[in-house]
């Protein structure tokens, strides 16, 4: 039997048809599973014993037009068609499997841990220092955090628990004078070593939030028009903080959409998210999970 799977675009997305695609093989062990996507997509899922093959397309719309004749079964992953459920949990039923274990997944090599080691030694951390990693972005405008807020959440915690900052990101331009700036400097895998050496990661909606699922890194995500019970981990090391105001989680609003833009004049929901709402949501993880 020979089944194709697609997904392209944001890397979070990618990233969470893991659990999906392990699903699939435990389900058709003989089957030869090819994967279509995009020159990132195939970075992020390269390695996984669950995918034969890959079919690397040059956009998101050349994936999605690729002809599928010579496959017995095909998957579009469109989560964006059920607004309303947590992301895995719309692939799953995409995929028309029950999930034994919704973890992602990212295959680390000694070469990627060997690199995080040395970013490490190279700023003189040692595996004793409370390394706290923080994203920004990017992501969707909307989902954006006000940097002085990073910066006096990253201070606090600079002060009262002698935390050292790491800023990760995939992009250069993300980095906010916080502490060690790494943004645009690592590849996705190294990118994830390091991640899974930080006690802790203070993010947007992005990429780096999910792949702290597949790190099992502790998160504080920081949520506007997206709701943190369709996005976090599922995991109890991950909590969600977002605004109490009526306009949140206006992505989820039963319609079909690939993105998100304000109708507002501001951005309200990310403005009313203050930096003790983040700071009080990493001190109850740093206390259930004894961080430090």
């Amino acid at each position: 039997m020979r089944i194709a799977v697609r997904r392209g675009g944001g890397l979070g997305d990618v990233l969470l048809t893991t659990p999906v695609v392990r699903e699939l093989k435990r389900k058709y062990p003989q089957c030869e599973l090819t994967f279509i996507t995009d020159r990132n997509g195939y970075l992020v899922l390269k390695g996984l014993p669950y995918i034969d093959k890959f079919q690397i397309m040059s956009d998101l719309n050349s994936i999605h037009r690729q002809n599928l004749s010579g496959f017995d079964r095909q998957y579009s992953l469109i989560y964006e068609t059920q607004p309303n459920c947590h992301i895995i949990d719309a692939y799953a039923k995409l995929a028309g499997v029950t999930l034994r274990n919704k973890k992602p997944e990212i295959v680390l090599l000694d070469f990627h841990h060997e690199s995080a080691q040395k970013w490490m030694d190279y700023h003189g951390i040692s595996d004793r220092d409370f390394l706290v990693a923080v994203n920004r972005g990017p992501t969707w405008p909307c989902r954006s955090w006000d940097p002085s807020k990073f910066k006096q959440a990253a201070e606090y915690l600079r002060r009262k628990y002698r935390a050292v900052i790491v800023e990760l990101s995939g992009a250069k331009g993300y980095g906010a004078g916080l502490g060690i700036d790494l943004t645009g400097k690592t590849s996705i895998r190294q990118t994830a070593a390091v991640l899974k050496r930080c006690k802790l990661l203070i993010c947007v909606d992005s990429f780096l939030l999910h792949l702290a699922g597949a790190t099992d890194t502790p998160v504080v995500g920081i949520f506007g028009c997206t709701d943190p019970k369709y996005r976090l981990p599922f995991n109890d090391i991950s909590i969600g903080v977002q605004t109490e105001g009526t306009c949140r989680s206006c992505y989820h609003d039963g319609r079909y959409k690939t993105y998100c833009s304000c109708f507002r004049d501001r951005i309200y929901c990310m403005e009313e998210v203050g930096v003790r709402n983040v700071v009080n949501a990493a001190e109850i993880l740093i206390e259930r999970l004894h961080l430090i």
